[in-house]
């Protein structure tokens, strides 16, 4: 991780707080009280699916440096 701060840290925090707490105004707190299993399951299937678009982006992302080094 070299080079990686604690500013750029500090500034990941700050917007996972803010996902956070968007995400409890939008759906309440019912991952605290609801069905853990089925909770995880969503979750986890929703981070496999973020994951999957996220790699695409990359892919897209490199493709258009690619074509300016052309």
């Amino acid at each position: 991780m070299k080079g990686f701060t604690r500013e750029e840290f500090d500034k990941y925090v700050e917007e996972m707080w803010k996902r956070l707490e968007m995400g409890e105004k939008l759906y309440g707190s019912e991952y605290k009280t609801g069905d853990i299993k089925q909770s995880i399951l969503e979750e986890g299937t929703d981070l496999a699916n973020y994951s999957f678009l996220l790699y695409l982006k990359v892919q897209e992302y490199n493709d258009k440096i690619k074509s300016l080094d052309q």
